[in-house]
């Protein structure tokens, strides 16, 4: 009898060995439901977790503030990312109690450090449904007042889709959020269809370059160009500019080089518990 050859042997043992490592990856997440999330609301499963922000200076770069991320604990299937039940949440309705909830507990944690003596400031993600209501603006004051919190402590970042549904209305709230001294960003840019006219007709105080950019930083030319144009613009307009997605330190140098204001991704801190956070900042080298 004939021995396969080697070659088919090897090659049927590299087949196995790959499915054995991708199976676990091709595993697809549950479809969740209304009843899923509104038994997750009601069960307290949701929470807050809060990514350090950093501010660039003359030594380097230093945590100037967090933003706010919601998380699903979920009892079977763990943590559940806003990924996978924002798009059901803004079907049944469910995405301004959601922005609420993350707001009023992100609130309530930087008053608590506000107290401590810890001043960060916040960011936190605006549902467009709040873009386009005429009494949020005074809500989120009165809430702010009510914690001792100021508003030059809070930026709202809003989507150039969010910022769409309605012009008219979101450039009369988001104009009196900044009278208000509220900051306002410009989330995800550099990927969408109208970014050049949004900027320009919203009084953004800030632009968040998307984070598919800071991936590709700084290894290709797309990536390097884009970035520079992004941060020169937005000086030129009056914003401060933020770069999601820096992944490594060559990253980092080249958005310092380039005059950027703020860097957030995972090369610099992951999310985390609000419990970890104080002792992550005190533990950073200047």
């Amino acid at each position: 009898m004939s021995m396969p050859p080697v070659i088919d042997q090897q090659d049927s043992q590299l087949r196995g060995a790959l499915e054995a490592a991708l199976t676990p990856l091709m595993v697809q997440r549950p479809r969740f439901t209304e009843t899923d999330l509104r038994r997750a609301i009601d069960r307290a499963q949701l929470r807050v977790q809060y990514q350090p922000k950093y501010r660039a200076t003359h030594n380097g770069w230093a945590v100037a503030g967090i933003e706010a991320l919601l998380r699903w604990e979920h009892p079977e299937h763990g943590l559940v990312y806003p990924l996978e039940f924002i798009r059901l949440a803004e079907r049944c309705g469910l995405i301004a109690g959601l922005t609420d909830f993350v707001l009023q507990t992100g609130l309530d944690q930087i008053a608590e450090w506000n107290r401590a003596g810890h001043k960060l400031d916040l960011s936190v993600n605006l549902s467009s449904t709040l873009v386009t209501d005429a009494d949020f603006p005074e809500r989120l004051l009165d809430c702010l007042e009510a914690r001792g919190v100021a508003p030059e402590q809070l930026t709202l970042e809003i989507t150039e889709i969010a910022s769409l549904v309605d012009p008219g209305d979101t450039l009369d709230i988001l104009s009196r959020l900044r009278m208000k001294h509220f900051g306002v960003a410009l989330d995800d840019f550099g990927t969408g269809y109208s970014s050049l006219t949004q900027l320009s007709k919203l009084p953004f105080s800030e632009v968040k370059i998307d984070h598919s950019i800071g991936l590709s930083l700084p290894k290709t030319p797309f990536g390097r160009g884009m970035a520079r144009a992004i941060i020169d613009m937005g000086h030129h307009m009056g914003m401060k500019v933020c770069c999601e997605g820096v992944e490594s330190a060559a990253a980092l140098e080249f958005l310092h080089q380039a005059g950027c204001d703020f860097a957030q991704g995972f090369y610099l801190a992951r999310p985390m518990e609000p419990e970890a956070l104080l002792d992550f900042i005190a533990a950073q080298t200047p």
